[in-house]
């Protein structure tokens, strides 16, 4: 639920940014979208007729709305590409056949709950590395981020920045696959909500867009892919007893103005949930990419940074494994480019010195050892 609100969070101040790509999808954009679209359908279903049955002599008209609200509406698929007016009266009305292909619409009633639904699941895999970051990233920048009056200020904020990246730089590898772990359940997430929503609708939503295009490219020959999936005119039937006692079927009518509304959500739905699709899988591929190959990760840092120095950045390159390129990335988009650069070079330097200090260890273990082979033996008498 937190994942759902924290937009919310807009309003309390900074928080950091804590994806590798600019172009890594926001999942509060989609939560709020989705909460948009829940209470529009729930306002129109509240404030509206969602449904409005010709009913007849026997029962009030609010009994079989709401009888056919509640039940289930029903087209006839081989009606679709009939001629409106001259053999049906609305795509996939027809004249009641016992062997004929129904396609029943129940979906109608729960479409704001599911929108509701989806905006919670879309918070959770957010949600979840909010969790795991535990706001390591926020500890890190937010004192950088004070405006510093002196030199001196501007040092202590770069070495205590170096320091913190230096101290937590174990867990860096734990805190770069926690992120590759949200980044798999974000894309896993929007291909679970698009065929779960194929499967809510009745399969129609995977191609919804598609034929939505096609259909507005070329009318001749096919049904308005809206009118299918979203049908304003239905089909209900009801059974009451006879006048001999006998069970009899009554066929009627209904329109379904909310399906108006449901139509476009839905079809804006379809072109987010592709774009969400392709950001998703472009920055876990990019993400990647970077981690395999060193040389990209180099020019990435080299194109944003043409004032740092080349000896730095491929210093810092070599130097750094997976977690700690992917704080350096993070850092990079929450820090001034300038403090970013004071920072490469401190780090640089930083690790050059230890480095120095690991090449002096290791030179004094070797000669000890060298001391103790050149040894003469010395016998007593």
């Amino acid at each position: 639920m937190a994942g759902v609100f924290s937009f919310l969070n807009i309003f309390k101040g900074w928080s950091p940014v804590t994806t590798t790509q600019s172009y890594s999808p926001n999942p509060r954009h989609t939560a709020v979208l989705l909460v948009i679209g829940s209470v529009i359908v729930a306002w129109r279903q509240q404030f509206n007729t969602a449904i409005d049955c010709i009913a007849g002599d026997d029962f009030p008209a609010s009994f079989i709305n709401d009888f056919c609200y509640i039940h289930a509406t029903y087209s006839f698929s081989d009606s679709w590409n009939k001629s409106v007016g001259v053999d049906i009266l609305y795509p996939g009305v027809d004249k009641y056949k016992p062997d004929a292909e129904i396609v029943y619409h129940t979906y109608y009633q729960w479409v704001s709950l599911v929108l509701f639904v989806q905006a919670i699941a879309f918070g959770v895999p957010s949600g979840l590395w909010r969790c795991m970051e535990a706001g390591k990233l926020w500890k890190l920048v937010s004192n950088s981020r004070i405006f510093a009056t002196s030199n001196d200020a501007q040092h202590k904020q770069t070495a205590d920045l170096v320091y913190g990246f230096m101290a937590g730089s174990r867990g860096n590898s734990r805190y770069f696959h926690y992120y590759c772990l949200a980044s798999l359940l974000s894309l896993a997430n929007v291909i679970f909500q698009a065929y779960l929503v194929d499967v809510f609708l009745g399969g129609g939503f995977l191609s919804y867009g598609v034929e939505n295009i096609k259909w507005g490219w070329n009318k001749v020959g096919r049904p308005d892919p809206k009118s299918v999936v979203f049908p304003k005119m239905a089909q209900c039937d009801y059974y009451n007893y006879g006048r001999t006692g006998d069970v009899q079927r009554h066929d009627v009518m209904c329109m379904l103005p909310i399906n108006s509304i449901n139509d476009k959500i839905y079809l804006v739905l379809w072109f987010w949930f592709v774009w969400l699709l392709f950001a998703c899988a472009l920055a876990f591929l990019v993400d990647l990419s970077f981690l395999i190959a060193p040389k990209l990760r180099f020019k990435m840092l080299r194109s944003g940074l043409h004032f740092a120095e080349q000896c730095t950045v491929e210093r810092v390159v070599e130097r750094c494994h997976s977690g700690d390129w992917f704080l350096i990335v993070l850092l990079r988009r929450n820090l001034h480019p300038r403090k970013f650069r004071e920072f490469l070079l401190a780090l640089s330097d930083e690790w050059a010195q230890k480095g120095e200090r690991e090449t002096q260890r290791l030179s004094n273990e070797d000669r000890q050892k060298r001391f103790k082979t050149d040894e003469p033996d010395i016998k007593y008498c």
